[in-house]
């Protein structure tokens, strides 16, 4: 994508949000089947699957004004080191032991958290980067790809590398993470939205 007529900050940002969704979709595999180590319990799935989708009500709006009210590159790059550091810690505990099915529930919750500010940061910033022509195209794209790492990509990479090592997926999410943090680094600044001068 970097001779995408969007130019190469939308070509980053675009690479990125791809990264980030396939590791949330490896995530978003792996904690059932983590659950699913332990003797089967079909409400504490229910709990893991409703708490990785929570964020997304709860957070919605926060998420908007966050994005609204700082520079969004630094957004996108904290919700990746943030989701980084939690899924590292999650490799590390499944190493150790099997991690109890609240922490599973908090793991996901926090993926979800990560995911619903980065995506909403990421739809804003693309007006920064993208000449009004090309707005319509870079959007449908940067959805596209969210879409397919997060739904098509990621969830049965995550069940493959499940099946390698336990702690695989996790640990792979959170490589995903940082490089789509390094990625993200190199944007420039993609300033708040002014606030309106009555």
């Amino acid at each position: 994508l970097m001779g995408h007529p969007c130019g190469p900050s939308y070509s980053r940002l675009f690479a990125a949000n791809a990264r980030s969704a396939g590791g949330t979709g490896r995530t978003v595999s792996a904690l059932p089947l983590l659950a699913s180590i332990r003797p089967p319990s079909e409400l504490m799935l229910g709990i893991i699957a409703a708490a990785g989708l929570l964020p997304g009500v709860l957070l919605a709006v926060p998420a908007g004004l966050m994005a609204d009210r700082y520079d969004r590159g630094r957004v996108l790059v904290m919700a990746d080191v943030g989701r980084a550091v939690v899924m590292v810690l999650g490799a590390l505990a499944v190493l150790v032991g099997n991690l109890p099915s609240a922490a599973l529930a908090l793991i996901a919750f926090l993926i979800g958290a990560g995911d619903t500010i980065f995506v909403t940061a990421a739809q804003s910033a693309v007006p920064s980067f993208v000449a009004p022509e090309h707005l319509d195209d870079a959007n449908g794209h940067l959805q596209a790809a969210d879409n397919v790492g997060s739904e098509f990509v990621g969830p049965p990479v995550g069940s493959v590398l499940f099946r390698v090592g336990t702690w695989m997926p996790l640990a792979a999410d959170a490589v995903t993470y940082v490089v789509s943090a390094m990625l993200l680094s190199r944007l420039p600044r993609a300033a708040p939205t002014p606030a309106p001068v009555d």
